[in-house]
């Protein structure tokens, strides 16, 4: 069936995602709150539209001190199972951190809060990751009715086991949630000014029904430095406002709150509740160089409604296999994950392997694991590109699997003779940037040249269109690379220089090209060439002075 994924992608996010790196997470540590000028008086606010998804959510938060008896310790765990429509069949998936040690064993027990049960189902495990699908017919413990009653009862909970603590260190009864559930992109362009810094963050902030919790969890990427401060705003897109909540922040960055109407300090008030609704809070994360923030989204406004695609991009590398590979080879890969029907599209391109391509796939693992296949990827030449669907007769995109790729544990690995288990491989992280994947070849030239150079290359251009970054990499040309450019002109067609790009090492060019640059600036114009398609970069050699390989950014 179809699972729209602007309301599938916000269910699966809600997975704790202190799972994107392996062990523990140091304790959260509140963050100091800065002065900041104050916001307007916000206006009536207007009914948000209920979650109308046909599954069935189910999420428990997992600690110590649910524990019989309690467990004191600092881990914490997160957890959703999804029910589907026809009641037949559940997936479950549970992230731990500050576990004690490794798990030794996870389960579904049935039982009350403050009662331990007998297990009815066992989980698997992957370092602090748990997963499994119960389903109606499975041979061994099958999900009957009486245990879909205990589920929709409120009987059923999680376990987590490790060696310092058999009897379960963290637990957390499975509750059904039709909390209001939205995504949140951050991007130090969102800064007012912006913040002339690269990172980026993604978070999930979940309304309860009655209005008496708000719970905010994400994770940010590279940052300038450790983080300073992480708050609620109140204000509006385009303006700063004073501080409202402190959000707990640990040294991996992932940052959290839950917000309550009871709360003795910052409580969620009525009337902050109707400006979150109305998009009029936001999230903030200071750093030592950008004490007034580094990384800002804006929760419900413009800047953080759901987009049409969300992107994801990887540059791959030897150096990312497990164990690491030595070779010249690199290569880049762009995925678009359609928000309306979940469909994803995956476009890469690969130069200088020790030999021709023969197999390419995603995989299932976080950074520095290797794991298995998930999805196969068509190759021709140095090519690699996929369409994955939620209805897949072989392959299908899953539920989890599209947690798994939100939360960072998913990558994409290119095989040869030489390396068969995988010559350059990336995991695959999200970006707000609009991503481009470029393969260049001398057949793309006008006219065409006969060359066995290769390159690859990968573009970002930033939401608000301010910002393009290009980096790539040539191998097997005939001579050192004498110029790099990006030209304007449609497919088949030369054009003029618009940006130069800075040649190293001979076969390496790049490029940061901002609306402010005072020669070749980003103007409208140039954004609006290279939507249409109609941006290309050509490399120029002596050999080839007009261009030895060219590729089209589209």
């Amino acid at each position: 069936m179809r699972y729209p994924f602007h309301k599938l992608m916000i269910l699966t996010m809600t997975l704790s995602l202190t799972a994107c790196g392996p062990g523990p997470n140091p304790t959260p540590k509140p963050s100091p709150s800065p002065t900041v000028s104050p916001t307007p008086t916000p206006t009536a606010s207007p009914t948000p539209n209920p979650n109308e998804n046909a599954n069935t959510y189910f999420f428990a938060n997992l600690t110590g001190s649910q524990e019989v008896p309690p467990v004191s310790n600092q881990a914490l765990g997160s957890a959703r199972l999804v029910l589907t429509p026809g009641k037949s069949e559940a997936e479950i998936q549970i992230s731990v951190s500050g576990l004690s040690g490794p798990i030794t064993g996870a389960h579904i027990h049935r039982g009350q809060p403050g009662q331990a049960g007998p297990v009815v189902k066992e989980l698997e495990v992957k370092g602090n990751w748990v997963s499994g699908i119960w389903r109606r017919n499975d041979a061994t413990t099958p999900f009957n009715q009486d245990l879909l009653e205990d589920l929709e009862n409120g009987n059923l909970y999680l376990n987590v086991h490790t060696a310092a603590n058999p009897n379960g260190e963290v637990r957390g009864q499975l509750t059904q949630t039709a909390d209001q559930l939205h995504v949140v992109y951050l991007s130090a362009g969102f800064e007012v000014p912006p913040a002339n810094a690269g990172a980026t963050g993604i978070a999930i902030f979940r309304v309860r029904p009655d209005g008496s919790q708000v719970t905010v969890d994400g994770y940010a990427h590279h940052l300038s430095g450790e983080v300073t401060g992480a708050h609620l705003h109140r204000s509006v897109v385009g303006t700063n406002g004073p501080v409202i909540k402190p959000l707990t922040v640990d040294n991996n960055n992932h940052f959290l709150v839950t917000w309550r109407k009871t709360d003795a300090d910052s409580p969620l008030t009525d009337e902050l509740l109707e400006a979150l609704r109305k998009g009029e809070i936001y999230i903030n994360l200071h750093t030592v160089i950008h004490p007034n923030g580094e990384l800002r989204g804006q929760i419900g406004g413009a800047v953080s409604s759901l987009n049409t695609n969300f992107w994801f991009s990887g540059q791959l590398d030897p150096g990312a296999e497990v164990p690491p590979v030595i070779s010249p080879a690199a290569g880049v890969v762009e995925l678009k994950l359609n928000a309306e029907s979940s469909d994803i599209e995956l476009e890469g391109y690969v130069s200088g392997l020790s030999g021709p391509i023969t197999g390419a796939h995603i995989h299932q693992g976080a950074t520095g694991i290797n794991g298995p296949v998930v999805k196969n990827l068509s190759i021709v030449g140095d090519k690699i590109s996929t369409s994955w669907k939620l209805n897949d007769a072989n392959q299908p995109l899953t539920q989890g699997l599209l947690a798994d790729l939100l939360l960072g544990n998913l990558y994409v690995n290119v095989h040869t003779a030489a390396h068969p288990g995988g010559e350059v491989r990336t995991q695959l992280t999200s970006t707000p940037n609009r991503v481009y994947a470029i393969g260049l070849s001398g057949a793309a030239e006008v006219p065409a040249v006969n060359t066995s150079g290769k390159a690859s290359a990968w573009v970002m251009l930033s939401p608000d269109h301010k910002f393009l970054t290009l980096k790539g990499k040539a191998h097997q040309l005939s001579g050192p690379i004498t110029g790099a450019h990006i030209h304007a002109g449609p497919e088949g067609l030369a054009g003029a220089v618009v940006k130069d790009l800075v040649v190293s090492n001979g076969n390496e060019f790049q490029v940061t090209w901002a609306h402010t640059d005072q020669a070749q600036p980003l103007t409208a114009e140039m954004v609006g060439k290279l939507l249409a398609g109609e941006l290309y970069i050509n490399l120029h050699t002596a050999a080839v002075p007009n261009g030895e390989v060219r590729g089209q950014i589209k």
